[in-house]
């Protein structure tokens, strides 16, 4: 499914035509933690909120890095590479 998923991005970032890629991955990175924490909460853990809670602030940071430095400027670098050249290119 991950692969499936990866192309249909591939596809979608390819035709959506000229937009601001950075704004557009702001926006596609701020709804999913709501779901994923409520799946995350009955799945994984007892105590997701002991879990948040014990974080100390290098933890907060790395979390902040992961998430929103290095996912929405890597996603957009992509789309800005998809729109110049062809996936085939692109992926390897």
């Amino acid at each position: 499914m991950a692969g499936v998923s990866w192309a249909v991005s591939n596809l979608i970032m390819k035709s959506i035509g000229q937009v601001n890629l950075f704004q557009l991955m702001v926006w596609a990175c701020a709804i999913p933690p709501i779901p994923m924490f409520v799946v995350s909460y009955f799945t994984e853990s007892v105590e997701p909120q002991f879990l948040l809670e014990s974080l100390d602030l290098k933890g907060w940071i790395s979390v902040f890095f992961l998430s929103y430095c290095s996912t929405l400027l890597a996603y957009a670098i992509w789309g800005s590479l998809l729109r110049k050249y062809t996936a085939i290119s692109v992926t390897p």
